[in-house]
């Protein structure tokens, strides 16, 4: 059995001719986001636990090792967290969040 031939072949532009078509259109031009503020927090875990990281870094400098009392500085974190977003939603889930977050620091 023969291929079919080039004359009978549909072309690439032919089975999808909006492939040929200009990108943009004259006197567009998609418009660009403001910019997002970078301590932007959201409902969710992660931006909790990017959170917690923070505050964690600024109780417990990396310079000085795992601090004195770990209970106590754990405590301290998730209070000064107290109104985001994460914790007013979800209070339940927050120290889940917070020990999975210094399990992770550990590695």
């Amino acid at each position: 059995m023969k291929g079919p031939t080039h004359s009978s072949r549909l072309t690439h532009a032919a089975h999808a001719p909006f492939l040929s078509r200009p990108t943009s259109l004259p006197g567009f031009s998609m418009p660009i986001p403001p910019e997002q503020p970078l301590d932007r927090q959201f409902t969710n875990a992660d931006s909790y636990g990017v959170a917690f990281d923070a505050v964690w870094e600024k109780l417990n400098p990396a310079t000085t090792g795992e601090p004195a009392n770990r209970e106590l500085t754990l405590q301290q974190a998730i209070a000064e967290l107290s109104d985001h977003p994460f914790a007013i939603s979800k209070p339940e889930l927050v120290m889940q969040v917070a020990l999975f977050r210094l399990r992770l620091r550990e590695r």
